[in-house]
């Protein structure tokens, strides 16, 4: 691999999930290796200009998922549909603010899972 290369993505640009490790293993249902040279992106405050929600297949408001899910407050991620989310990975690409929103809503759903299993 070409030193330049810092990212290694399985599975396409949007859904793809970013490997730590090389020693995965490029099986059947492999169906995107993606190599790239990128620069780590900061995180900015989210600037309100509604792409994430534009863009969204299921109609839902991403920014407002992720900031319950900073804050921790998991409840009102479940109140705002979180399960309807099925992480594509579209309200990610599209933030200007490069705010990794799929990230934390993935975090939301582990803990929303963790409480119920609990329960």
């Amino acid at each position: 691999m070409d030193d330049r290369a810092n990212k290694v993505i399985l599975g396409g640009p949007m859904m793809g999930i970013a490997q730590f490790d090389l020693g995965f293993p490029a099986v059947k249902g492999t169906n995107s290796l993606l190599v790239t040279e990128s620069a780590p992106l900061r995180e900015q405050d989210c600037i309100s200009c509604g792409k994430c929600i534009e863009i969204c297949p299921m109609r839902l408001m991403p920014t407002l998922l992720a900031r319950y899910a900073k804050m921790g407050r998991y409840d009102e991620c479940k109140e705002n549909y979180i399960d309807d989310c099925f992480e594509c990975g579209a309200c990610t690409y599209a933030c200007p603010a490069n705010i990794p929103l799929v990230q934390y809503i993935k975090t939301a759903k582990k803990e929303l899972l963790k409480r119920k299993a609990s329960k």
